[in-house]
């Protein structure tokens, strides 16, 4: 069984991992995505400094990530229900999480993403306030160490 070790808000629209781009001599990622990677890592390593949380090592890890983009407007009509609702469009659900994932890893949360054995990703609208306004896009990560005292 796992048990509960952090949880991570980070504010700001989910980005995804771009792909790789090739000059002809060699690789690299492009900007947006290198960007988008350090405001991530800096934002996770302030809240592990905060929290005094220590590099996650040789213990299966369980991710839960929430990414929560804001609501177009077509989708804030009196009709529509003020709670988050699945999104199902691009960017795609694994490219917003690998961003996530590798940005915690550089942050040292963990020793290395072959860590996580349980992986749960999912994609919303953000809900809406009482003036029909989308709430703020951001990211929710929930992560959990195994409980080696608990299994049987």
């Amino acid at each position: 069984m796992f048990k509960h070790h952090t949880q991570i808000l980070i504010m700001g629209k989910p980005q995804p991992t771009q792909r790789v781009r090739f000059d002809g001599r060699k690789a690299y990622k492009p900007s947006k995505t290198r960007e988008a990677m350090n405001r991530r890592i800096w934002a996770i390593r302030r809240h592990i400094a905060t929290e005094k949380l220590e590099t996650i090592t040789n213990q299966p890890i369980s991710v839960e990530i929430d990414f929560f983009h804001t609501r177009p407007k077509t989708m804030r009509r009196k009709a529509d229900p003020t709670i988050p609702l699945p999104k199902y469009s691009r960017p795609d659900v694994d490219n917003l999480a690998k961003l996530i994932l590798d940005c915690c890893t550089q942050a040292n949360l963990w020793s290395d993403d072959d860590l996580i054995s349980r992986l749960v990703v999912r994609d919303w609208w953000a809900g809406l306030d009482e003036k029909r306004e989308s709430l703020p896009a951001k990211t929710v990560i929930i992560v959990a160490t195994y409980d080696k005292g608990y299994a049987q």
